[in-house]
């Protein structure tokens, strides 16, 4: 097909000791049929600007322009022909060759309102729904995607290797890309609501050339929240506190105030947002903090958020995930030592309520004198995952501004 002999080849002395099995070379394919006696001895070899690939059969390596070939190590291929080239008919004697393999998969999010997401981030968030996209610049080719299996990873490549001039045979459970966005939605039911958690694998494919790299999405979550207070909820009657911050506005964390103090009388948490925008009430069953191991003994927790009389903030620190909080508006709550005291971490249950009460993201400030605070923890722009299981603590969560040291799962000073 290039219009002149462009491969010699050598036969095996030891098994064409004189040369008379030397096979026809025409138009870069070699025809005769004893190539299949090639052992791992024989050598193939170009004319220059060309490079061996195996093709697809037994009887027919060509050369193709070196400019569209692919250098890899060699490797033992039994099958065929794969993105390293080894094949089982011999030893090329420029390397392991082949044609180029396709260019990466990448993708592409839209949501309302728009979020960001970059490959190299682990994780991206997103507000009720996203639509994914998928592309890639070599032309006429086809992709494959599916979603990536947690538990059973020898599933999670969505193609086999290619073989041959063949497409790369497809797995089952793949699916074709065919234009339309893969849209991942966040599920509710009646007042519970559900995150998505989604990764996404795909790849390209062409026939006569080597499968792309598998490309993955970061981790992909769809949440019923879009970062904010429900509307629904009343409007807090107190002033919220707030961190004080630098001139660029950035919030001051503890070794910026206070000396560096790591030990405060009040602590607040500060709701942002709940796990639904839909939500009418905010319920958690527990706060507590903790110091190396320990709990922190004898917070006093109120809000100036109305709360029914058996649902007050004081069962906030009973140990019990069978009481809760619940609070119609959307108010912080303070918790009050009356002494300084040190924490490095704390945790969170959920209440018996419906799960798009939830708080999911919130700020936790501390101060000496219930005037002036430092952020301790930020979770202002990402949700947190709490515990779908009601009635349930969260995993206890550390407190980097103020001991930055991990220990044993606690920060200590």
């Amino acid at each position: 097909e290039f219009g002149e002999r462009c491969c010699q080849v050598r036969p095996d002395p030891l098994f064409d000791q004189d040369g008379r099995n030397d096979p026809v070379v025409a138009n870069g394919v070699v025809e005769k049929p004893w190539i299949k006696r090639f052992g791992e001895t024989i050598t193939i070899s170009c004319n220059r600007g060309y490079a061996a690939v195996p093709g697809w059969g037994l009887t027919e390596p060509e050369c193709i322009p070196r400019d569209d070939c692919h250098w890899a190590e060699p490797t033992d291929d039994s099958n065929g022909w794969n993105v390293e080239c080894r094949h089982a008919r011999g030893r090329y004697e420029t390397g392991a060759v082949c044609k180029s393999i396709l260019r990466n998969v990448s993708f592409s999010y839209s949501s309302t309102p728009s979020a960001p997401c970059e490959d190299g981030d682990e994780e991206c968030e997103f507000p009720e729904e996203v639509a994914i996209f998928l592309q890639t610049d070599d032309p006429a080719v086809q992709i494959y995607w599916r979603y990536e299996e947690v538990d059973t990873p020898e599933l999670d490549m969505p193609v086999r290797a290619p073989t041959g001039r063949t497409v790369s045979s497809i797995a089952n459970n793949a699916q074709l890309w065919e234009g339309n966005p893969i849209r991942i939605i966040s599920s509710k039911s009646g007042c519970n609501v559900v995150t998505q958690f989604r990764t996404i694998n795909a790849v390209a494919v062409k026939e006569g050339r080597p499968n792309s790299i598998v490309s993955v999405t970061p981790l992909i979550k769809v949440t019923a929240t879009n970062g904010r207070m429900p509307g629904n909820m009343s409007t807090c009657a107190g002033t919220f506190p707030r961190p004080e911050v630098d001139a660029l506005g950035r919030a001051l964390r503890p070794a910026q105030m206070f000396q560096g103090c790591k030990a405060y009388r009040f602590y607040a948490f500060v709701p942002v947002a709940l796990a639904d925008t839909q939500a009418d009430a905010m319920a958690l069953s527990e706060l507590t903090f903790w110091y190396k191991g320990r709990v922190v003994e004898g917070g006093v927790a109120s809000t100036a958020g109305v709360c029914p009389a058996a649902e007050s903030p004081r069962y906030l620190t009973d140990r019990d995930p069978y009481s809760k909080m619940l609070t119609l508006t959307n108010c912080w709550v303070m918790m009050d030592f009356d002494r300084a005291v040190a924490v490095d971490s704390f945790e969170v249950a959920t209440s018996n309520d419906c799960t798009s009460r939830d708080p999911v993201r919130w700020m936790i400030l501390a101060s000496p004198d219930a005037v002036r605070w430092t952020l301790i923890d930020d979770q202002t722009t990402t949700s947190f995952p709490m515990p779908l299981v009601r009635n349930t603590f969260a995993p206890i969560q550390p407190l980097v501004s103020l001991f930055p040291q991990p220990r044993d799962g606690t920060f200590k000073n």
